[in-house]
Formats: C-alpha cells, structure tokens, sequence
C-alpha cells in the first residue's frame, strides 16, 4: 500500500526559522514568518491589517473574480469586530452540534451516490465538494430544494478551471441569488437571523454571506480528499492531527504593517507585507501545543467547528474505499493545497 505523507511547502524558504525577506507574488518586499510562536504573534498584532487596499500589501493567488470589499476577512479592528459578532453565534460549538444530524445527512446522500456510482467514482467532487456545499448553503437559508442549482451557481468560487471570461457574469448571478435570500427577510436561519437584527447593511450581508460560502467549502474539501488519504496508512490520526499534519492552506494569512512593529526580535516596518506559512508554523510547534491550521487571534476561521465537525461525520460514515490509482493529481499552485481528484475503489 502506497503511503500518503503530510505535504510541506517544498522549498528551504519555508523551514522553521526567524522571519525572511521574500518578494510576493505582486512584486512587493514582505517578510516570510514559518515558526509557531511567530506567527501566533503576527496574527494577533494589531499594528499588521488584513486590508488588501493598504500600500505594501502581499497581494498573492485568491479568488477570480472575488466581491471581497467589506468582506470581515479584509478588515481590522472595531470595524471587523462588528461584522464578526454578528456570525459567531451561527457557529459555536453549540450550534454546530445542533447541526451534527443535517451533516451526517448530508454525508449519507453524497456516500450514497459514491457507492451508486460504482468503483472508479470520484470521492471529490461526489464527497469532499458536496458535502461542505450543501451544509452552508443549508445553514444559511437555502430551501433544499434550491441547493443543486445553488451549488452550481457558485461553481466559479472554487472550480480552477472555470472560464475566465464567465467569471463576472457568473459572480453577479450568484450574488444575485444571496441578495435575493437577504431580502426573504427574518427567518430561522443564518441569513435571517441577520436581517432580524438590523445589525449589517444589504450590501455588508451580501458580501459576507458570500464569504461564509466560500471559506467554507474549498478548505473543507481539501482536508476531506487528504485526510481519506491519510487514514489509509494511519487509521489512529485525530481530525485535529490531520488537521495541523496537512495545514492546506499554504501560503496565507497575509498582512500588512500599518506602523513600525516586530515579529520575532525582527523589526517590520510600515508599509511592509507579511506572509505566514501556516505549514512551517505547525511543523515547529512545541509537544503538546494547539495546531494554528484555523489561523490564530482575530481572523481565526470562523467555522473551524463546522469544518471539523463535517470532516469528522465524513471520515466515520464513509466505507472502506482506496484510491482506484496510484497517480493522483494534485494541485498547489493556488494559496489552498490539496487532491484535484480521487477516483476510489472497494
């Protein structure tokens, strides 16, 4: 049986170490940070903003076509404080559990299709995608009704080979359809719950409705096509140890210094960017210590319970499958690792 190790960012840059001058992908001087206790510290400091706008800004890989103005994840602050707020609840321990029977109904209906499908099926887009993708769009308001068409609306948000050429069209009508959700009004879901509060504005719902969507499905798929893998060799790993083992997303969070700082004893001064390895970052960690596989401080991932509690329902209601061949494809070129495809057999 073939092994499938953790992946780690292959290249020297990336090992444990004091923060590096690197150059981003837009050409901007940024300092690299790859070790645990570093990164802990960037991304609880307040002097380094997650606003993308800001001169000196890491802009790397992200999502074609992407309606991120006012999105929680660029801003810093009160003013991210108070969209965040208004999300927290949706996904607290409490209620994620509360959701556990949709999940593992949702886990039944795709494993169900896998095992219709036969031998040589697909685990990532009949498992791994649909999954994550009918549990947000449920958790948000989406009559089940509505979910198929739902999901192939917002097939540009994760599928990499979607036409550039339809992404702006394809962006509007999905936007569309969450600005059609807001204006349902109040009701006993997460999309009504906003609007019942009177809190955010449309345009703020919209735009963090489509976040929530998003963030939610590419990482989650990711990790379920990785972790299937790795339980083939190491049926005892944790969620959360595939989890801090894998670290899909590879090169983010980034930031931006808005003043003179320091990470690590290493001066960072304004105007300059700042890129953590979250790989390095978990592969440096103390015996003992939490994973920063959800990110750390203010911007930690909103849904890390939903995440692990679908790839938890996932691992256990899945049977026995193994890749239907060696050669898997997989794809790194973007900030999120992980399978492009996983035929599988029993």
């Amino acid at each position: 049986m073939r092994t499938y190790e953790p992946y780690r960012v292959a290249t020297d840059l990336h090992r444990p170490g004091p923060p590096l001058r690197v150059a981003a992908e837009n050409g901007s001087a940024a300092w690299l940070v790859t070790r645990w206790e570093d990164a802990r510290e960037a991304l609880s400091d307040p002097l380094l903003s997650a606003d993308p706008s800001l001169p000196g800004y890491p802009a790397g890989p992200g999502h074609r076509g992407a309606s991120t103005g006012g999105s929680m994840i660029r801003l810093d602050g009160a003013a991210h404080r108070r969209v965040r707020r208004m999300f927290t609840g949706e996904f607290s321990v409490h209620r994620v559990e509360r959701m556990r029977p949709l999940i593992a109904s949702c886990v039944a209906s795709a494993v169900a299709d896998l095992r219709a499908q036969g031998p040589g099926a697909d685990l990532i887009p009949t498992v791994a995608l649909t999954v994550p993708q009918a549990v947000i769009l449920r958790l948000i308001g989406v009559p089940e009704s509505e979910v198929p068409a739902t999901i192939a609306a917002a097939r540009h948000l994760h599928d990499r080979t979607f036409p550039r050429s339809s992404l702006a069209s394809a962006e509007k009508a999905f936007l569309a359809r969450l600005r059609a959700l807001v204006r349902r009004g109040p009701a006993d879901d997460l999309t009504g719950r906003l609007v019942a509060s009177g809190e955010l504005t449309e345009d703020e719902a919209v735009v963090n409705l489509r976040l929530v969507v998003a963030a939610s499905v590419q990482t989650t798929s990711s990790m379920i096509g990785l972790a299937v893998l790795s339980r083939l060799t190491d049926p005892s790993r944790s969620v959360d140890d595939l989890l801090a083992d894998w670290s899909v997303v590879q090169t983010g969070p980034r930031r931006v210094a808005v003043a003179d700082t320091s990470i690590g004893g290493v001066p960072v001064r304004a105007g300059e960017g700042v890129v953590v390895s979250l790989p390095a970052a978990n592969a440096s960690r103390p015996p003992g210590a939490g994973h920063v596989a959800f990110g750390f401080g203010p911007h930690q991932c909103l849904g890390q319970h939903l995440a692990r509690t679908e790839l938890d329902e996932v691992l256990n209601g899945l049977f026995p499958v193994r890749p239907a061949t060696p050669d898997l494809r997989t794809y790194d070129a973007s900030v999120i690792y992980g399978v492009e495809s996983l035929p599988v057999t029993w």
